[in-house]
Parts: C-alpha cells; sequence; structure tokens
C-alpha cells in the first residue's frame, strides 16, 4: 500500500502526499517517508462527489494547496478515507495561458473572496500574500447571487483604464471565474463596425440625395 500511494505521487505532480486512514481516522499507509502530514478535512470543508474538500490554503512554499478526501468503502459501508494533499500550482499555469484578447486576464476566486490564481503576472503576488477580493463589486455581486448566475461590471482598477470585468460562480465548488479587459479593447470591434456602419449609411444617403 505504501508503494502504491508513494508511486501515484511520482507520477502525478499534482499530489504532494497521499494517505489512507481507516474508518477510526488511524493512518494506514502514506506516501510520505514517516509520519504522514495530512488530516482529514475539518468542519469548512465542501462536499463535492462524495468527496470533502478543504478551503485553500497557501503553504509554507507560498503555493497554493487543498486537501481532498475521499471515502474508501463500497455499498455504503465506509471503512475508511484516502487523503490526499493536492498542489494548485497547475491552476496557475491554466490560468496564465488564458488570454483575452491582448490585455485581459482570467483569475479565479475561492468561495470567501480570497484570490487563488491571476493570469496577470504583476498581479501574482497577491495569492501568496493571501489578498481578498470579497469587496470588489463584481466579487460581492456573485456571493450575493445565485451559483451558475454571471455578472457584467465596469470596474476602474487604481491608476488603469477602465476595465469590463464579466464573472460567474461555480456551484459545486463555490469558486469563481472571472475574466476582465479593458473597455477600450474589448469593444473595438463593436466600434469598428459601428464607424463601418455610420460611414455605409451616409455614403448612402449623399448617393440618395444627389
Amino acid at each position: 500500500q505504501d508503494r502504491i500511494l508513494k508511486n501515484y505521487v511520482l507520477r502525478f505532480p499534482e499530489f504532494r502526499e497521499l494517505t489512507a486512514f481507516d474508518a477510526a481516522g488511524r493512518p494506514v499507509a502514506t506516501s510520505r517517508i514517516g509520519a504522514p502530514g495530512v488530516s482529514l478535512p475539518g468542519a469548512d470543508a465542501i462536499e463535492v462527489y462524495g468527496a470533502r474538500m478543504s478551503p485553500v490554503h497557501v503553504d509554507n512554499d507560498l503555493l497554493p494547496t487543498a486537501m481532498v478526501a475521499a471515502p474508501v468503502g463500497r455499498a455504503g459501508r465506509q471503512s475508511g478515507w484516502l487523503v490526499g494533499e493536492f498542489s494548485i500550482e497547475e491552476l496557475w499555469r491554466l490560468t496564465g495561458r488564458i488570454r483575452v484578447g491582448a490585455s485581459g486576464y482570467a483569475m479565479v476566486v475561492g468561495p470567501r473572496g480570497d484570490l487563488l490564481a491571476h493570469g496577470n503576472p504583476e498581479e501574482r503576488s497577491k495569492v501568496a500574500r493571501g489578498v481578498s477580493v470579497a469587496s470588489e463589486p463584481v466579487v460581492a455581486a456573485l456571493l450575493a447571487a445565485a451559483p451558475g448566475t454571471p455578472q457584467v461590471m465596469e470596474q476602474l482598477r487604481p491608476g488603469g483604464a477602465p476595465l469590463l470585468v464579466v464573472g460567474i460562480r461555480v456551484p459545486e465548488l463555490g469558486w469563481m471565474v472571472l475574466v476582465e479587459q479593458p473597455i477600450r479593447e474589448a469593444f473595438a470591434a463593436a466600434r469598428r463596425h459601428e464607424r463601418d456602419l455610420i460611414a455605409a449609411i451616409s455614403l448612402a444617403l449623399l448617393i440618395m440625395l444627389l
């Protein structure tokens, strides 16, 4: 059992640790060398498809991580838990690869308004510092609305250009996915079509008058 768990941790870098517990909460096998460092998620955990997931927190390496516990057993006869410590660092890479236009970025926010990932490299340090964005208008509106209800707002960053921010809350996790883009860039295509339409109408009126 120890060897199986160690092989999985070596094969999948998203795992930092895998530990199996019996029904009484005692460790049975672990991928670590020595005592296990994980435990069952507490009362603040959320349940997703039968598994329990702790809130995301920043570890000693300033990287986001979370505990996920899956029940072990069949036909309602639970014989223990398999607990894994997941590194959410891959979420940073995925968010960093998303580009909206030329200068738009995506971000992921936790259910309490804590910033989990940001596509803008200049803003990524806020994740390590545990910055909360719960007071921002879009996040506050998402927390007040029903999950799955999108929110669209204009927002002004200090010393920056006005932004168009679109967000939605994932029902299962309570996480929020936001995309922000400068308003000038977001509406560039619409304004270009507007100018072309005005020019075409003006030309048609001129021809009609002539």
